[in-house]
């Protein structure tokens, strides 16, 4: 840790190594027309990414908190209630199920 002795700063904030002024010497980035469009693309799609994604999470976290009777943002739908004349999402997969079971307890014939 002896290294670590030569570091110093002075009252003004200036950064010393063994007693001498450290330079910090800053590189400027300069992009091309065709580059700066690119990136500001790039960034406005990864922006619409995430918010599609914030999006889907909200949905499924929607989603698993009415299937498991937790508190959730919005309202869980009741299992029998109908959006417009039509049945919700629960309904068909509940028919579906129904229909898979039956057709798992249907007796097979044998000849």
């Amino acid at each position: 840790m002896t290294e670590a002795n030569g570091l110093g700063i002075d009252r003004d904030g200036r950064l010393y190594w063994n007693g001498k002024p450290v330079e910090i010497i800053g590189q400027r980035l300069d992009l091309t027309w065709t580059q700066t469009l690119i990136a500001i693309v790039v960034a406005i799609f990864t922006g619409i990414t995430a918010l599609g994604t914030l999006v889907q999470g909200t949905v499924a976290l929607h989603d698993w908190a009415c299937r498991n009777n937790r508190q959730s943002v919005f309202a869980c739908p009741t299992p029998t209630s109908t959006v417009r004349g039509r049945h919700t999402l629960w309904q068909p997969a509940t028919m579906m199920r129904r229909s898979i079971l039956a057709v798992r307890e249907t007796p097979q014939r044998t000849s």
